[in-house]
């Protein structure tokens, strides 16, 4: 019994201790049915297996040989001779055999015996076994049970060993078409898309069989794109069922159901337009969801199915349903129908004879188009235009439609300032194009119009489209307006312009100073030696950025002015004079900026940056410098722009009041207007003289205080003037109150007086203006000839002084005296030029180049008498040098300046060269340049590095006197060229100009560095030819536009040699008793001129 325990209990826990396995494996990796089965079927038969072994190999003992081996092991002979005596009992035994029998049972305990017994059982092998099979199978029990309920899932799947499970796919994922009934013979593609945010899988397949095919063929699909697979396609003729698998996992089976249906082969659409449209026919062939047509389009459809059918029926969201009729060819329908304006929706039913249905119902939307409205805009000129007097009126519009226009017409309506009557709208007709987007030109004649000051015009364009079948639609333009400007208006918006651009330099003004004032705190912390470096070089860097955003402002304010410039070219209520003080300005403001500060402030910043600080110094005196002359011009603009000012507001009034003249000239004689117009043009001349009493009154505090007196009398006199007249109006208008006609002889009279006294005030303007303009004339040009004078004897006793320095012998106390000389003339200099700029401030033709030039001079001058002091002959003598031709230049532009005031005072202006005449001007002056540089070069060839010998000196001043030469000439070819202010070619010749300059400073200094003296003659001749071929462009430009230059006569100017300039100035000094030289100032003169031929004849002497 207890061996058939032992088996039992040996086969149960192995097969138990199998099952648990095989449920471990199954909850790790979810096997298959055939492996699953296999590991159930192994775990049976591995519990039998062991079961029937066990019982096999511990044999069933008999009772014979169970009481042997107790007695053997136990050690009982009692027993073992009990047993072997019944062993050999027999049939035929004896009864001493069996008394032998009896003894030894006698012998024999029973308890004794048993408990022997038991004792053998307990330690016999099948005992343990026994043990060990129970507790096997304990543990295969608790083994399997505790998994069991753990692992729930894999429990039930292995109860059922034949069905297929598969693990739960981890991924988030759409199938498509999933299950689906497709038709047959279409091909369809499986597309998955898994959620965005998760982990994709590394591969995805298809699997996939037909009903005929046992086994799923496995296929891989293709990104499409992240997180997007797509497989090949796949012609379905029969049921089919797919899933997909990605990275082991699997999903669920789909099913696709392929039938045949109803369908069309082919569906065509075909949509002829409306004629006024002129597009061509439509044709569509499905797949298409909408088709887009104008209302009145014929819609055709025709279409072809893949088996008979018993029917199609067209269905409309607009229209019952329709069946479409069968063609010749038994296999097409077709029907046809209108579009209208409203959107419509239409589908497809079709039907076999056996009931079956299409599924796709073909549906598609006619969508109508509407035919837009046209378009249209005025493109020129600007929606308000004010004028003065209206002749024609250039217009300039664009329009646009679906298909074209039957009607284009220009609309206005006159509105009347006085006494107008009801509005009225008129048309004029203008031309139709033939094409839908087309621009057009008009030139409209507004002095049919009889327009008055005051009267305004609104104007439009009207389209009108070709839409016959809907109806034709009207765009109008946005209105504009022709606005009939009175004088007053007019010439008070250039106030309103020119107070605009003065503000804008006064906001400048204080802007620049408070940039001046943080370069000053900057300049004395580096000087000082305070604060932290890198709070200089930020400094620095902020002070720069705001000086690049005053060129910008000063930019934006040039542009204004030459725009306002532009704008009073034409307008002949200023006068010459002041417009042409526009034109000196604008020059004026477009020479205030200084690109070399910037420069300054880059290299300053440079300085910083490396602490290198001999840059610093020499950028922060460069810088101080460029910073004074800044200031003088920007502080000369203001003082002329406010001259500008206060002759352009006695121009305006001088016009105002004249044109209130005219006004009032209009209300006498027999033909006057009503009196309610007359009422109201007398309380507009009113208001107009009233608006000039005020300005009156202003007038006095702008003005500058050389014509304070004069303008302070002549606004007093004109506000009593106007006061009168502005009585004899308000009777005027109260006697038109009253119910006056303005036709009787004391109202005429009363008109008379007050158009007299407006031209009374308006003669006493203009010639105060005249008065007060020559006044200030005479005085500058006499200011300019005194200090021009004063400038020849400086000149004389500089000449004086380097010729003393020059024979000083090195180190001798003579230097002191030639140092005190030098700053006597470098004090008196300085006396001057501070003289010359308060007349430049007077003088908007002064040039600004006079004031630079000057604070270049006085900076030598200065050197001039350091150098003395340390007794340094030949440095002190370069410096001498260059001031002394510095003087001279300054001396001579005087010259040229006193020239052009005679000349516009005299001829009040000139024509100016012809491009021939300039360009061969240009071409001597090159040729001149050439020969100069090719001395320079020989003369540096010659010098080998030696240092310089008189000889050498004298040529160097030669040189600089040929170059000076040069220069007047350039000067003179900008004065007579004609060029326009901000003329590019002008430009230029500026720069140009300030070379040469540079380079006479170089001679005159004795600079004969051969990198720095030949490259700058060359850019010279560089620069000249450039110039020359622009000039030449400029002319084939001009040939090439038909345009022919008017030949102006013009001599070439001569060599301007001693005795040129000496009759020059003597034929100034007897050119007009205004401004004839005081007899001792022409003595002076002339002994100057003789004290320079002395010095000339003796240098010829020496060079022979």
């Amino acid at each position: 019994m207890r061996r058939i325990f032992a088996s039992f209990f040996l086969g149960s826990g192995i097969t138990l201790l199998g099952l648990w396995l095989t449920l471990l494996m199954e909850s790790w990796l979810w096997m298959s049915p055939f492996i699953r089965t296999i590991g159930l079927t192994l775990s049976v038969i591995a519990g039998l297996s062991a079961s029937l072994v066990m019982y096999i190999r511990i044999p069933r003992p008999d009772f014979t040989q169970l009481y042997r081996d107790v007695s053997v092991q136990r050690k009982l002979p009692e027993l073992r001779y009990l047993m072997d005596l019944q062993r050999t009992a027999g049939p035929d035994r004896s009864s001493l055999h069996d008394a032998a029998m009896d003894q030894q049972r006698s012998s024999l305990n029973s308890q004794t015996l048993e408990s022997e017994i038991n004792a053998y059982r307990s330690g016999h092998e099948i005992t343990g076994t026994l043990q060990l099979a129970s507790f096997l199978s304990i543990i295969g029990l608790l083994l399997f049970g505790g998994f069991s309920v753990i692992e729930q899932a894999a429990f039930q799947r292995i109860l059922t060993p034949s069905e297929a499970y598969f693990r739960p796919n981890p991924f988030t994922f759409s199938v498509s078409p999933g299950d689906s009934t497709l038709e047959q013979g279409t091909g369809q593609q499986i597309r998955v898309n898994f959620t965005s945010g998760q982990q994709l899988p590394e591969q995805v397949r298809l699997a996939f069989r037909t009903r005929a095919e046992t086994d799923f063929r496995l296929q891989p699909m293709e990104t499409e794109s992240e997180g997007n697979f797509v497989s090949s396609s796949l012609q379905l003729f029969d049921n089919a069922e797919y899933y997909l698998l990605m990275d082991g996992y699997r999903s669920e089976v789909y099913e696709l159901q392929v039938q045949l249906l109803p369908r069309f082969t082919d569906l065509q659409i075909t949509g002829i337009p409306p004629a006024y449209t002129g597009i061509d026919t439509l044709r569509l062939n499905y797949p298409f969801s909408r088709v887009e047509t104008y209302p009145g389009t014929e819609i055709q459809i025709a279409g072809g199915v893949n088996q008979p059918l018993s029917k199609i029926v067209i269905n409309s969201t607009l229209r019952d349903s329709v069946s479409m009729s069968l063609q010749d060819d038994s296999s097409t329908y077709a029907t046809a129908f209108t579009t209208t304006s409203s959107r419509d929706s239409l589908w497809f039913d079709l039907r076999e004879s056996g009931g079956l249905q299409n599924r796709n119902t073909f549906s598609f939307e006619i969508v109508p188009v509407a035919d837009q409205s046209p378009l249209v805009q005025l493109t020129e000129p600007e929606s308000l235009v004010s004028l003065l007097e209206p002749s024609e009126l250039e217009m300039a519009y664009e329009m646009e439609d679906d298909f074209g226009f039957s009607r284009i017409r220009l609309g206005y309506v006159v509105e009347r300032s006085f006494g107008g009557s009801g509005q009225q709208t008129r048309y004029i007709a203008l031309p139709t194009p033939s094409d839908r987007i087309a621009t057009g030109q008009y030139t409209w004649n507004l002095s049919e119009l009889q327009l008055l000051p005051l009267d305004a015009v609104r104007y439009w364009i009207e389209v009108t489209d070709n839409d016959a079948y809907s109806g034709f639609k009207t765009t109008r333009s946005a209105e504009q307006r022709v606005v009939v400007q009175s004088i007053t208006e007019n010439l008070l918006a250039q106030e309103e312009q020119e107070n605009e651009v003065a503000d804008q330099l006064r906001d400048f003004q204080q802007a620049y100073e408070q940039n001046r004032r943080e370069f000053e705190d900057l300049r004395q912390q580096i000087l000082q030696n305070e604060g932290d470096n890198w709070d200089q070089q930020q400094a620095a860097e902020d002070i720069r950025e705001s000086r690049e955003e005053l060129s910008r402002q000063l930019d934006e304010i040039t542009e204004q002015f030459e725009q306002l410039r532009e704008d009073l070219a034409d307008d002949n209520q200023l006068s010459q004079e002041t417009k042409a003080l526009y034109e000196d300005l604008q020059r004026l403001i477009e020479e205030i900026d200084d690109p070399a500060i910037l420069e300054a402030m880059q290299k300053l910043q440079e300085g910083l940056h490396d602490m290198n600080m001999d840059q610093v110094r020499e950028s922060m005196e460069q810088l101080e410098f460029d910073e004074e002359r800044y200031q003088q011009r920007l502080e000369r603009t203001l003082e002329l722009f406010r001259d500008l000012q206060m002759n352009a507001e006695l121009d305006r009034m001088n016009a105002i009041l004249e044109d209130l003249a005219q006004q009032e000239e209009s209300l006498i004689g027999d033909e006057i207007p009503s009196a309610q117009e007359q009422q109201q043009r007398q309380q507009q001349i009113q208001e107009n003289l009233d608006m000039v009493r005020q300005k009156l009154e202003e007038l006095p505090e702008r003005s500058s205080r050389r014509n304070q007196q004069e303008i302070s009398r002549l606004s007093e006199e004109l506000q009593e003037q106007i006061r009168q007249t502005d009585q004899q109006l308000g009777e005027d208008l109260q006697q038109l109150q009253q119910g006056g006609e303005g036709s009787d002889q004391e109202s005429q009279q009363r008109r008379e007086e007050i158009r007299d006294q407006l031209e009374s005030m308006q003669q006493q303007i203009s010639q105060s203006s005249q008065m007060m303009g020559q006044e200030s004339v005479q005085v500058n040009r006499r200011a300019l000839l005194g200090l021009m004078q004063n400038l020849l004897l400086l000149s004389d006793a500089q000449e004086e002084l380097v010729e003393k320095t020059g024979n000083l012998v090195q180190g001798s106390a003579g230097f002191v005296e030639a140092a005190r000389d030098q700053r006597v003339i470098s004090r008196s200099f300085s006396q001057i030029t501070d003289s010359l700029f308060r007349v430049s401030a007077e003088v908007p033709r002064f040039p600004n180049l006079i004031n630079d030039r000057k604070a270049v001079v006085q900076q030598h001058l200065d050197r001039a008498v350091q150098l003395l002091a340390e007794r340094d002959r030949n440095r002190s003598v370069s410096e001498e040098r260059t001031a002394l031709g510095g003087i001279n230049d300054i001396a001579s532009m005087l010259a040229d300046l006193l020239e052009q005031l005679d000349n516009m005072s005299g001829q009040g202006g000139g024509g100016g060269m012809s491009a021939e005449q300039l360009t061969e001007q240009l071409q001597q002056m090159s040729g001149e340049q050439a020969r100069l540089n090719q001395m320079m070069q020989d003369m540096i060839n010659d010098m080998a590095g030696e240092r310089l010998m008189q000889d050498q000196m004298e040529r160097l001043d030669q040189m600089a006197r040929q170059q000076n030469e040069i220069r007047r000439q350039l000067r003179q070819l900008q004065q007579e060229g004609g060029f326009s202010p901000g003329d590019q070619l002008s430009s230029e010749l500026e720069r140009l100009a300030e070379q040469m300059e540079d380079a006479i400073n170089d001679l005159r200094g004795g600079v004969t560095e051969e990198r720095v003296l030949v490259q700058r003659q060359q850019n010279i001749l560089s620069r000249m030819l450039q110039a020359e071929r622009a000039l030449n462009e400029r002319d084939e430009d001009e040939e090439r536009r038909g345009e022919e230059a008017t030949d102006v006569e013009r001599i070439s100017p001569s060599e301007l040699t001693l005795e040129t300039l000496r009759e020059e100035i003597e034929r100034r000094m007897l050119q007009s008793d205004d401004t004839r030289f005081t007899r001792e100032y022409q003595e002076l003169i002339r002994q100057y001129f003789r004290i320079l031929e002395e010095q000339e004849r003796r240098r010829s002497a020496g060079d022979r």
